[in-house]
């Protein structure tokens, strides 16, 4: 069930510090924030006796599509304070907000659709490539495999994409999650951030060119094989 007003849980961190080695703390889970249909908890998950600090873990989860993600935080008891752990959570529980937008987007249409395009791109670099070594007279098996995997990997455009586009839709797959826990915890730098990213989404066309370059690459464009063309080593 979906919860549209966000629920915000007060923990008592103090208590849990100080009795971090009673065996009950160790079985129990504090939930932390729940918004819509994604859930944040704390455990304790362990001691440190030889560097005194406590290792929180934090979980961000949506039982709907059977996702979840952890990280943790390492608190010093003997030289940090109860403020700087709260820092240190919010400050986890949005990186993990962030790890789940991103898993989101990778499961929308149009990220499959630009995976797809380039779905084929190792193949059409390798023929631009041994094409190339083939107009150059190159026969020697070995010479031409190194040249070919060097080729393939120095212009490979896939990840360059994948990370361009998921950059591009920070913050605007899930507007509503970051703006409102970034309020809640009252951080206001990363809140202003959320917001002039959202804000300024309306002209960026950032994404509309991640995806024509993605079509180029897909359609084997004229341009496209120039460009690559260009790259290409002399032997």
């Amino acid at each position: 069930m979906n919860n549209l007003v966000p629920k915000v849980y007060e923990i008592d961190y103090s208590f849990i510090v100080k009795n971090y080695l009673n065996p009950e703390m160790w079985e129990k889970q504090w939930t932390l924030y729940i918004y819509k249909d994604i859930e944040f908890y704390l455990t304790l998950d362990s001691i440190s006796c030889q560097t005194n600090h406590i290792s929180f873990k934090i979980t961000c989860r949506n039982g709907s599509i059977d996702y979840a993600s952890s990280t943790w935080v390492n608190h010093y008891y003997k030289t940090s304070n109860i403020n700087v752990l709260k820092r240190q959570i919010n400050g986890a529980m949005y990186e993990l907000l962030r790890s789940y937008e991103k898993h989101v987007i990778r499961k929308s249409e149009e990220f499959k659709e630009l995976m797809y395009m380039y779905s084929d791109e190792d193949d059409k670099l390798t023929e631009i490539a041994e094409e190339f070594l083939y107009e150059n007279g190159v026969t020697n098996k070995e010479i031409r495999e190194v040249y070919v995997d060097n080729f393939v990997s120095n212009n490979r455009k896939r990840y360059t994409a994948e990370s361009n586009y998921l950059d591009a839709r920070t913050f605007l797959e899930l507007p509503d999650y970051f703006l409102t826990f970034t309020k809640v915890i009252k951080d206001d730098s990363r809140f202003n951030d959320c917001y002039t990213k959202i804000s300024k989404s309306f002209d960026n066309d950032a994404i509309s060119r991640i995806l024509e370059e993605a079509k180029e690459v897909y359609e084997f464009s004229d341009d496209y094989t120039e460009d690559m063309k260009l790259q290409l080593e002399a032997i």
